[in-house]
């Protein structure tokens, strides 16, 4: 039908008179004076008055989901964790120089404090004491007795000496006189010691000074009967007792570790890697794309896989094909400091050492649903403010310890952004699974939303539908202190509303605005249980609506200009030179889909004139169909990507006309699949699911969605903000350009396990990313990914 009747003429009018008198009051801060009403006419090829719009009202309950959809499997799969030993934990000393696995599950750690043994299994080392001593001789490096079958024997090094444990006993000590006793080796009746003076050669417990090597002695290995390997700072030797020779061909002669694989050797360096075979070197592995992290090798060990240790972090080989060549670790996600002294693995774990600690690193069985679970609990523990407002980060009270709970929360400038968001998530879980915890608690964040319009209103009735861009209470005793007394801040109030105090702050960004309509849309479909919960969505979407369009497409402040972000208005968007760069497809996508969302909830006819006529009059299609062009000719801003993406949902959801979802879908596709920084490189599992319900399906729909699992499952289960740093890594290419806050960027976006803990609308490229382990990262925008593959069929498990 057309808007041409006489009833729903007079909607018409009366909304065009409304804004027919933007152009006074606010006209020169606004710039769109008279607003649309005298445009009107171009929408009817002039055959209606300048107050009324003849446009076609289509059914306002369509959701034009995609008609095929492709899928990807996410089975059970195994999640790394880690746990930290130190001295608290039963080592002797958290100075572990040495490391030996020896029959499963058996560790053997030789610290600067004496010896342990640990049972993986075990809630903590046991400390084995030598000679039935304290036990307290530094322990500097340990090798297995190859006559041993139970994994109890083993050769232990001390600064100054040698011995043999036996069945827990410390036998045959020899004493080395120079001292500083760096590794171990056996071979039958002859013992090895590499030691800073050189080597030392041991029989019929005699130690003698090999003449052939007086340089220090990183690593000994006995390669077969009477053939041993002696790595050095100037070069490795091979040979027997009197005759060695060098071995060429090294990445670098300065030799730091030796280990075995099958029938080769592994000889690490400061410069890489080198496989050798009967002496000769028989492949080398550098730093590189395809290849190391990086080549300043100091630990090896290869029983099952090769694990690396370096002077900055450590490696392994990927659990399962088709990863990485390597899995890094850094940072004390990983490890308790970055230089690893000795590693080793046992039974599916990896042990690094450390001066600071011993790292273990296990995998758990893991499904997406189990990992969703444990992240809703660290959601409602950790992340909740006010009753229902979530926190993106919460400080720890103990670093080392999340479980011992979060210090005071503060206040975020998107509080309601987050807040939406984690609504979205929780919808999107309950219409999936039906869990009834998730609705119980979108319900309950619902209503800090519905208070961050309802109380500046109720301070100032003038403002009716403006949303603060943050809230404090009066039961926040040091927020509300704080907030006082900071006479520059842009908080307003008191405001008693329903019996209670509450400062709001002013100068909303468009970021809020689009999670408002964001989240009101998704609840209003999945969760509103009856008609008394969508009436009150209802209300608060037309009142925000209301408050936008009459005020020309601007958000307007209690001063009665727009705010510094709150500008949709055909001025700003299309002549403002800023807006070229940016906001003039971030932005029209923005209020149209708010427009799409208002008609959706309420069915009212003003907000489809709107919206038609911002398209046909003033071209936001076009603006929408570049939107990502725009955004990406000056800087990348990730923010930016968020909220694009968070209005192409709404609008691909509820368009009814399949020729404008069209355009939809392509302006999402561009996003995505641009070759100036398109998100595909983000592997961004959200943006990878809103894609993939742009397009429906195809091999890019099939690539995003494979992308998106791997990302859910990389995801840590810690959530605490370390520093990652990885400067120097060389696997990863540095982009040529600087990120928008001037710091260095890779070409390609590193494992999520392998970078910073950051919500999604931050630099996923970043080199250097974290800094604070005492704050953790909410999990709502996982959760909302999660839950959005679930529900949207994209996702199996």
């Amino acid at each position: 039908m057309r808007l041409c009747s006489l009833v729903l003429h007079s909607l018409v009018l009366t909304l065009a008179l409304a804004l027919a008198g933007c152009g006074s009051d606010g006209a020169t801060a606004r710039g769109d004076g008279g607003c649309y009403g005298a445009d009107a006419a171009a929408m009817c090829n002039g055959t209606e008055g300048p107050q009324a719009a003849c446009v076609a009202l289509p059914d306002h309950t369509v959701i034009a989901d995609p008609a095929q959809k492709a899928s990807v499997t996410s089975p059970a799969y195994q999640q790394e964790v880690r746990r930290f030993y130190g001295a608290a934990d039963g080592l002797p000393s958290k100075g572990v120089r040495a490391l030996v696995a020896t029959s499963e599950p058996l560790l053997w750690a030789g610290t600067m404090g004496g010896l342990a043994s640990i049972d993986p299994t075990a809630d903590a080392p046991t400390f084995a004491a030598a000679a039935g001593e304290a036990g307290t001789r530094p322990v500097t490096a340990l090798a297995p007795d190859p006559e041993d079958a139970t994994g109890h024997d083993l050769l232990v090094g001390f600064a100054d000496g040698v011995g043999h444990l036996h069945s827990g006993v410390l036998e045959d000590v020899v004493a080395i006189t120079s001292g500083d006793v760096t590794a171990v080796a056996l071979d039958d009746t002859t013992t090895y010691v590499g030691s800073a003076s050189g080597l030392w050669v041991i029989q019929g417990g005699v130690a003698g000074l090999e003449t052939t090597i007086t340089t220090p002695v990183r690593a000994v290995l006995v390669e077969g009967a009477g053939t041993v390997l002696v790595a050095t700072a100037t070069g490795l030797l091979r040979g027997h007792h009197g005759a060695f020779a060098p071995v060429t061909g090294l990445p670098s002669d300065d030799v730091r570790a030796l280990a075995r694989d099958g029938a080769t050797v592994l000889a690490g360096t400061a410069a890489g890697l080198a496989t050798i075979a009967g002496g000769a070197v028989t492949g080398t592995v550098r730093g590189g794309p395809g290849a190391l992290p990086f080549e300043d090798v100091t630990a090896l060990d290869v029983p099952d896989d090769q694990v690396i240790g370096f002077a900055r972090g450590a490696a392994g080989a990927p659990w399962e094909s088709g990863a990485l060549p390597w899995h890094l670790y850094l940072g004390p996600r990983w490890l308790p400091t970055d230089h690893v002294n000795a590693v080793a693995t046992t039974r599916q774990r990896r042990y690094f050492a450390t001066d600071e600690g011993l790292a273990e690193i296990r995998r758990i069985p893991m499904t997406l649903a189990a990992k969703a679970a444990g992240y809703e609990t660290v959601a409602e523990s950790r992340h909740l403010r006010m009753d229902g407002f979530v926190t993106t980060d919460s400080v720890l009270v103990d670093a080392n310890d999340p479980a011992a709970g979060v210090l005071p929360r503060g206040d975020e400038d998107n509080d309601g952004l987050w807040t939406q968001m984690h609504i979205a998530a929780e919808c999107f879980g309950y219409a999936a699974t039906g869990d009834e915890a998730l609705y119980q608690h979108a319900r309950r964040s619902l209503t800090n939303m519905f208070l961050e319009m309802d109380v500046p209103a109720a301070g100032n009735p003038a403002i009716d539908g403006f949303v603060a861009r943050s809230l404090i209470r009066d039961d926040e005793p040091d927020l509300w202190a704080q907030k006082v007394a900071n006479e520059s801040s842009r908080w307003k109030g008191p405001v008693t509303y329903q019996g209670r105090q509450y400062l709001w702050k002013n100068d909303t960004s468009s970021d809020e605005i689009d999670g408002h309509f964001f989240g009101y849309g998704i609840y209003y479909d999945l969760c509103a249980k009856d008609e008394a919960e969508r009436a009150e969505i209802r209300s608060h979407v037309a009142r925000l609506a209301d408050y936008i369009v009459a005020s020309c497409f601007y958000l307007l402040d209690e001063d009665g200009e727009p705010t510094s972000w709150g500008k949709w208005g055909p001025t700003y968007v299309n002549e403002d030179m800023l807006a070229q760069f940016g906001a003039r497809g971030l932005n029209a996508a923005q209020i149209l889909s708010h427009l799409r969302v208002a008609y959706h909830v309420t069915g009212d006819a003003r907000y489809q004139q709107a919206y038609e006529y911002l398209i046909e009059v003033h071209g936001y299609a076009e603006n929408v169909r570049l939107a990502h062009d725009y955004m990406k000719k000056v800087s990348i801003n990730h923010s930016d990507d968020e909220l694009l993406n968070l209005a192409y949902y709404p609008l691909l959801r509820y368009e009814p006309d399949p020729a404008r979802r069209a355009i939809w879908a392509e302006a999402a596709a561009l996003s995505y699949d641009s070759d100036r920084w398109g998100l595909r490189g983000d592997r961004n599992p959200l943006w990878a699911f809103i894609y993939a319900y742009a397009l429906g399906a195809g091999s890019g729909v099939e690539t995003a969605l494979a992308d998106a699992a791997r990302t859910l499952r990389e995801f840590p289960l810690d959530l605490r903000q370390h520093l990652v740093d990885n400067t120097g890594r060389m696997d990863f290419t540095v982009h040529g350009d600087l990120d928008r806050f001037d710091d260095k960027q890779f070409t390609e976006t590193p494992p999520y396990d392998e970078k910073g803990v950051a919500i999604f609308n931050s630099n996923p490229y970043c080199v250097v990313q974290g800094g604070n382990s005492q704050v953790e990262v909410t999990p709502s925008h996982w959760l909302l990914a999660y839950y959005f593959g679930l529900y949207h069929g994209f996702l199996q498990e």
